[in-house]
């Protein structure tokens, strides 16, 4: 690359990405670095600049002391262990309450949003808050990034709702110990590196596509009869079997919905769930201060049951809670075999059932897990053991299968709370992993008095937030002629060979799997740097020496 040697240059960048920043269209810069990744010519390739690290900025002491895979070289056996224990679960006595904090707050957080999840698969919400108190333990000590939060996700749910509508539930199980295992293989063949590949442009129509599919599966709660018994379709009362757009099976499945009486009400829930998320975060008086640290979610869904049992059932109504869709028993997670159906034999036709979806169901958990690891490594200025979370997040899942558990993988929004909240370390991990078991376990007849529909305006807002909003902007830039562009003021463009990309990925991923999305993406964007191979990065500048020869 032109780049190669060091010194100061001027970077002419035609394609600027938004996703990771705008770079202005004529900048000095001091280059250090090229990183050049053929696969993802516009938005991965990076000219890395010299920068200072802020002086505020944390230091993570638990990877920057072990850093990289969380190998130490040289040194004896017996220091590499005492050195790999003290990077890994020490904790300094100062940071002993922040990292409580965190768990705490964390896992009043994670307990919605994995009955939420539950409610999309078709499962008792119970056994997606065991799906979460096994992946929080497991992942959460055994894994190579700390304080990363894991549990029952949006990604892993409406993969997972494959296999239990199509084959029932009785297969769940089998198919998330499956993706658990090929997760582990991933992780050690250290196939992580190959995780440069997918690209900012596929992650954005990633993300947009998940949020269409839980926003879509929130309507089923409006239906007159929900069924979480978790059998497959052709064995209850459905007419429809699923096809191409299947997210969109509830608008024409011929199920009836509720009266419109009740739908007002729930839709009154939903409103008051979403509002008191959106306006609680806008609350900026000191003196109220202490209501941030009350996740937003949680106070949403305490307003929709207040709403409930004050307002809608003294007025003669009700709406379904969880205690009417799968009543939570407070008992703590049992085998597999102790769940109350019966397990099919593990043979070659179990296999041929699972394969597919438990495959789909690994590519999707690595894809969010590593994504959430890079961006709290970028939060942190510490790297992640990415090949150790990989087996950190097989050994979860198995974990979870071996319970009847629907899998899971690290949360995005969940983790940056934790990180900004003081949860650097292990112990935050553990901290959720007991408070999840504490709601589970102790207050569960306060759980089941919530109504379903406070979870749903719960969901919409993470859909909300999760849809990348600024999609629409890119796509119009994109299409818009440069002299259109320079007229109206609008210089944030990345190539259209990327925007091809993020709708190819969204539309994929709606007709046919998030697996099969990310793979066509790929491949999009290895075409697009095979017919643009002779493009570059134009450096225009000097060299200027001073006496001696030095180059400055």
């Amino acid at each position: 690359a032109p780049a190669c040697f060091p010194g100061e240059f001027v970077l002419m960048s035609g394609d600027p990405s938004p996703m990771a920043g705008i770079v202005p269209a004529e900048v000095a810069v001091t280059v250090k670095d090229v990183s050049y990744n053929p696969a993802t010519p516009n938005l991965s390739n990076r000219v890395l600049l010299s920068e200072e690290k802020s002086p505020s900025a944390p230091v993570n002491e638990l990877t920057s002391r072990g850093g990289g895979d969380g190998h130490e070289k040289g040194g004896s056996i017996l220091q590499r262990i005492k050195t790999f224990f003290y990077n890994d679960y020490y904790v300094p006595r100062d940071a002993i309450r922040g990292e409580i904090t965190a768990g705490l707050v964390v896992g009043l957080a994670v307990v919605p949003e994995a009955i939420a999840f539950a409610l999309v698969v078709g499962i008792k919400p119970q056994w997606g808050v065991d799906t979460t108190l096994m992946t929080t333990f497991v992942v959460g000590v055994f894994g190579g990034r700390p304080g990363l939060c894991n549990g029952a996700s949006g990604a892993v749910a409406v993969v997972i709702k494959d296999i239990v509508e199509q084959e029932g539930v009785e297969y769940m199980g089998y198919t998330v110990i499956l993706a658990g295992l090929i997760c582990i293989a991933f992780g050690l063949l250290r196939l992580s590196r190959f995780m440069i590949l997918i690209s900012s442009s596929v992650m954005v129509g990633f993300v947009n596509a998940l949020a269409i599919i839980i926003g879509c599966a929130q309507v089923k709660a409006f239906k007159r009869d929900i069924d979480l018994s978790g059998t497959k379709l052709s064995t209850r009362s459905l007419s429809t079997s699923r096809r191409l757009l299947a997210s969109y099976d509830v608008f024409v499945d011929g199920e009836p919905w509720v009266e419109p009486a009740i739908a007002g009400w729930m839709l009154l829930e939903v409103v008051v769930c979403m509002l008191t998320m959106a306006l609680l975060p806008l609350i900026k008086n000191p003196k109220l201060r202490w209501i941030h640290w009350i996740p937003s979610s949680v106070v949403g869904i305490l307003l929709a049951t207040f709403v409930e049992h004050v307002i809608v059932r003294p007025a003669g109504y009700s709406t379904r809670t969880i205690g009417d869709l799968g009543r939570m028993t407070g008992e703590l997670p049992t085998s597999l075999w102790n769940r109350g159906y019966e397990i099919p034999p593990l043979n070659s036709d179990t296999l041929t059932k699972i394969t597919p979806t438990a495959g789909t169901l690994a590519a999707v958990a690595l894809i969010e897990q590593m994504m959430t690891l890079t961006l709290v490594d970028q939060m942190t200025k510490t790297k992640g053991a990415a090949s150790r979370e990989a087996v950190g997040l097989g050994l979860g899942n198995i974990a979870a299968g071996l319970i009847g558990g629907m899998g899971g993988n690290a949360m995005i929004g969940q983790s940056v709370i934790s990180i900004k909240t003081g949860g650097w370390r292990r112990l935050s991990n553990l901290t959720t992993g007991f408070m999840v078991l504490l709601i589970s376990a102790a207050a569960f007849k306060l759980v089941n008095l919530i109504p379903s529909a406070g979870f749903v305006g719960m969901m919409w807002m993470i859909c909300y937030y999760t849809f990348e909003w600024n999609t629409f902007r890119l796509i119009l830039h994109a299409v818009l002629p440069q002299g259109v562009r320079e007229s109206s003021g609008r210089h944030h463009k990345i190539a259209r060979a990327d925007v091809a990309v993020i709708v190819v990925v969204t539309i994929v991923t709606l007709f046919q799997d998030l697996a099969i999305a990310v793979a066509c993406g790929i491949l999009l964007n290895l075409a697009a740097f095979a017919v643009k191979s002779s493009d570059g990065v134009r450096l225009q500048g000097k060299r200027v020496y001073r006496e001696g020869g030095k180059f400055v």
